[in-house]
């Protein structure tokens, strides 16, 4: 899973890089940012993302002007001290809203939050067999593409 933290705060940003890889250590922190900026450079240069957390308030404004500037499928997981901003939050792909000081509990939720959302297919996979049945190198009675919940899975007819 691939983790960019947008945090302000180098002692949070580091308790959750530490949190987060307690948690699973196979995690990839790309980058931790903190200003509006950095922070559209960063999720531009890895289109690969997996998920970003993100404090709302940080140095230059507000974190939601970031995802307003970029285009990404990374979900979202916001990290903040203040709860009026929780409604708002979902209108920039927001998986869970984490109330400051994180607990590892919360972490945790949100961390399987997004396990579940991830597909579990990998998409160059996908899109190789979805040209086969189209092409009819795959006979469509052979395998089905399902949608179950927001994954994409392939199944065997069989099955």
């Amino acid at each position: 899973m691939k983790v960019l933290i947008i945090e302000d705060e180098r002692e949070i940003a580091r308790a959750l890089s530490e949190d987060l890889k307690k948690l699973q250590p196979q995690i990839e922190i790309v980058g931790v940012t903190s200003d509006i900026s950095s922070s559209i450079s960063a999720i531009n240069s890895n289109k690969d993302l997996d998920v970003i957390f993100a404090d709302i308030k940080i140095d230059d404004g507000m974190s939601f002007r970031v995802f307003e500037q970029v285009d990404t499928e990374a979900t979202v997981v916001f990290t903040t001290a203040y709860d009026e901003y929780a409604l708002k939050a979902f209108d920039y792909n927001c998986i869970d809203y984490l109330l400051k000081p994180i607990s590892i509990e919360g972490l945790q939720r949100a961390l399987q939050r997004c396990e579940k959302r991830l597909s579990p297919i990998d998409h160059k996979d996908l899109r190789r067999i979805s040209s086969e049945i189209i092409s009819g190198a795959i006979g469509y009675k052979k395998k089905i593409i399902l949608e179950k919940g927001q994954d994409t899975v392939i199944r065997s007819v069989a099955d």
